[in-house]
């Protein structure tokens, strides 16, 4: 857990109070005039008895914002020199802040990040932090997580996840879909430099922040090698229900209540749950996408006031992964106060638990995927019928027969050689009403014949490499290609 100071260190910006060592969320807005925090992690050991020496730096309001440079068109590695040097050892530690333009939202995202201070030999893990309600970035220090990257020479990235407008409004973004382009724009700009390792992407989210890392991984399969919720809101009808302050920001935010809106709110939650807060079963549980993924859920025993639905979620949320068969989840409660706060779990715990779990493998070619929009994800792309969610199972099975099930899919795509699949052995699909293209590419020849349910068909074509079956009538069918 985050160290303990010996003294007392007040001061606000963005919206954020400090008092000693632990950061409280006081509001959205910042006050006029400099904010200091101390250039170690442990004020004692500095000697300055006032407070006021070299052991403190002066911070403007907002420097997560004001302070960001612009990476756009640089590499991870050739930022060394742009760094801002006012940012420079903010509690011990070369936190920076960069900005990236996103095209989907036509805007700016800003993010925290670090770096290890002596380039890795070998391709290091990446941390991303999810900040909590009414923060921004620079809830990330809030935690120690910045003292164990640092300690273990891993890279950390905390997005803003900006959604719309200002700035600030990032931070009470529910994990929308802007937000999601952001994360993802920034994650991929990290990623993009060898020394860190893309099969090594660890989440860990904090309220509204633990509900935005599920649904950030859920909505992109394949990302994240383990996660840690720490009393996530990853059931967002569930919020809208129990919380005022959150239903003002979400009706806005998504177009509507979830009456409605539903898949609005859906598609970026993990969980849906019913009016008594159990899992609706059969519903639209995106966490569906995680079943393979080794996930830590925690929550405080003093987490009763107006949190606790959170806490209801969050154990809801480790009881789905339970009822579909996961094996590598695991629930936790701790007697931490304040019941509601990042301190329920413990940075280095954690991190000693990510350094254990297996770089993430290869995308599957066999399993089951609920996805919200239309795309590549892992070994295949398809398109949709309508806006909605899109179920799609896919397995191999003894004798090299193939099944495929699909509902809400236009089209579906998928490599031959990246797969192995072998175009000769039967392919069955289950579709829904309407036509359907099943497209197999890098095929290795051109089919001498085709046939549907025993009987021959041309509904297929062929051009350089690329097979595609055209299935109009859906229900069941058997596909064979000679």
């Amino acid at each position: 857990m985050r160290a303990q100071s010996t003294r007392t260190v007040t001061g606000t910006f963005s919206g954020i109070f400090l008092s000693g060592a632990m950061v409280l969320l006081a509001g959205c807005g910042g006050s006029p005039g400099t904010s200091r925090l101390p250039t170690s992690p442990d004020e004692s050991a500095t000697g300055d008895e006032d407070g006021l020496g070299d052991d403190f730096m002066q911070l403007p309001d907002n420097w997560e914002f004001d302070l960001a440079v612009p990476v756009d068109g640089q590499t991870l590695s050739s930022m060394g020199s742009a760094l801002s040097s006012d940012l420079r050892n903010i509690g011990g530690f070369d936190v920076q802040v960069g900005s990236i333009w996103v095209p989907e939202t036509q805007s700016r995202e800003y993010f925290a990040y670090q770096i290890p201070l002596t380039p890795p030999a070998n391709p290091a893990p990446i941390i991303v932090l999810f900040h909590q309600f009414n923060a921004s970035h620079a809830d990330v220090i809030n935690t120690s997580f910045l003292a164990e990257t640092r300690t273990r020479g891993w890279y950390m990235l905390a997005p803003l996840g900006r959604w719309d407008g200002a700035p600030g409004n990032g931070q009470n973004n529910f994990g929308a879909l802007n937000a999601q382009h952001g994360t993802n724009t920034a994650l991929a700009w990290m990623l993009g430099d060898p020394s860190v390792d893309a099969s090594r992407v660890y989440g860990v989210g904090f309220s509204m922040g633990g509900g935005w890392m599920a649904s950030h991984a859920a909505r992109h399969p394949g990302t994240y090698s383990a996660l840690v919720n720490n009393t996530g809101g990853v059931a967002l009808m569930d919020t809208y229900s129990n919380s005022p302050v959150a239903a003002a920001i979400l009706n806005p935010l998504l177009g509507g209540d979830p009456v409605q809106v539903p898949f609005e709110y859906e598609r970026i939650s993990t969980i849906v749950l019913d009016l008594a807060g159990q899992l609706v079963p059969g519903g639209n549980h995106m966490a569906l996408n995680l079943k393979t993924t080794p996930i830590q859920s925690w929550y405080s025993l003093n987490d009763t006031g107006a949190t606790s639905y959170l806490v209801d979620q969050t154990i809801q949320f480790d009881a789905y992964f339970t009822s579909v068969g996961a094996t590598n989840h695991n629930l936790f409660s701790a007697n931490t106060m304040p019941g509601h706060d990042w301190n329920t779990i413990d940075e280095t715990t954690v991190c000693d638990w990510f350094d254990q779990q297996a770089p993430t493998p290869p995308p599957p070619i066999q399993g089951r995927w609920l996805l919200d929009r239309p795309g590549t994800f892992g070994l295949f792309r398809f398109e949709q019928d309508t806006t909605g969610f899109s179920d799609i199972a896919f397995g191999a099975f003894p004798g090299n027969h193939y099944a495929l099930i699909a509902t809400n899919v236009q089209s579906y795509e998928i490599d031959m050689v990246a797969t192995g699949l072998d175009p000769a052995q039967p392919f069955t699909v289950f579709v829904d009403a309407g036509a359907t293209d099943f497209t197999f590419t890098s095929a290795s020849q051109m089919p001498t014949a085709v046939t549907r349910n025993n009987t021959a068909t041309t509904a297929w074509t062929w051009n350089a490499g690329v097979l595609t079956l055209q299935e109009t009538a859906g229900g069941t069918a058997t596909w064979a290609i000679q």
